[in-house]
């Protein structure tokens, strides 16, 4: 996932992890995704968000939205509005998400 957030691996590691990515890896993705929403680095935001959107990792994307906009830096909340206008779906859908750490019942949207 570090690679992911990089500026110069960014592309490559989305490409490949876009590859890879199917349903049952999001699971495994959730971990990593979560130890970067601690970040005050608004672009691991930016790119962690793309990166979601691009793999259709959709409770990953609402959980990273929610997080932005509850953030204190403006920066991160405008990646926040962003992700809520651009994927307006996901409005309402954190509170729909299983709690217990299992997101793979949140997959289909």
């Amino acid at each position: 996932m570090s690679l992911a957030v990089s500026d110069r691996t960014h592309g490559w590691a989305c490409e490949a992890i876009e590859h890879l990515a199917n349903h049952s890896l999001i699971p495994e993705l959730a971990p990593l995704v979560r130890q970067h929403l601690d970040s005050e680095d608004e672009y691991e935001y930016w790119r962690l968000g793309g990166l979601l959107a691009r793999i259709q990792a959709w409770p990953l994307l609402c959980e990273l939205t929610d997080r932005a906009l509850r953030s204190r830096d403006p920066e991160i909340q405008e990646a926040g509005e962003f992700y809520a206008r651009e994927y307006d779906f996901l409005q309402g859908a954190a509170q729909d998400q299983p709690t217990d750490g299992d997101i793979s019942s949140a997959v289909s949207v």
